[in-house]
């Protein structure tokens, strides 16, 4: 799925909303006019389809509104495919009331100017803050799509400043004054990470 950091990044340098969802799910974006109106959202009941995604407290507001739009359609095809009343956690997706009643302008747009786009094919649209450089859905996370001796210096994630890219595996108690765990550096070589994978 994609990686929310890799999109902030991706929309950063230019690539549009459509550039990012085609990178991360290797499927572009439709219109689905067919879409329902209203969504079952657990302790709401049912609401408008796009009442519910001015809630979804994902992404940061302040990110580019590419990485937003995105966001906002990958959000829409994982609840319009969940097929159930959709859970408010992350087990699902974060939906935030307050939002929702209230919902920050550039995320408001973001979910306005793609009304009704899906991501076309048959993908799950998951999503995660930081993969770690490797998606199952693509590979490697990087500029050129390949691992290498420098992975981390191209990986979308890394450029954009993820804190878990950089301080899960490198600072004790995840904070940057802590132990370095006799590295040099944060970065698993390659060996290391293809042992995790």
């Amino acid at each position: 799925g994609m990686s929310q950091y890799g999109a902030k990044k991706q929309a950063e340098n230019g690539k549009s909303y459509k550039d990012i969802i085609q990178w991360y799910y290797g499927h572009g974006v439709k219109k689905d006019d067919g879409m329902a109106d209203t969504i079952e959202v657990q302790g709401h009941g049912s609401m408008s389809f796009q009442k519910y995604l001015y809630g979804i407290a994902e992404m940061p507001s302040s990110w580019n509104s590419e990485a937003l739009k995105a966001q906002a359609i990958a959000a829409r095809t994982y609840a319009k495919r969940s097929g159930k009343p959709i859970c408010t956690t992350e087990a699902c997706q974060v939906f935030n009331k307050g939002k929702s009643d209230n919902p920050p302008e550039s995320w408001k747009s973001a979910v306005d100017s793609t009304e009704k786009e899906i991501i076309d094919g048959d993908v799950s649209a998951q999503y995660s803050s930081t993969a770690g450089g490797y998606l199952n859905t693509r590979g490697w996370d990087t500029t050129d799509g390949a691992s290498g001796d420098n992975w981390t210096s191209k990986s979308w994630e890394s450029m954009a400043g993820s804190p878990w890219f950089y301080k899960s595996w490198y600072r004790s108690g995840y904070s940057s004054s802590g132990a370095n765990c006799g590295r040099a550096h944060p970065w698993l070589s390659q060996e290391e990470f293809a042992d995790i994978i």
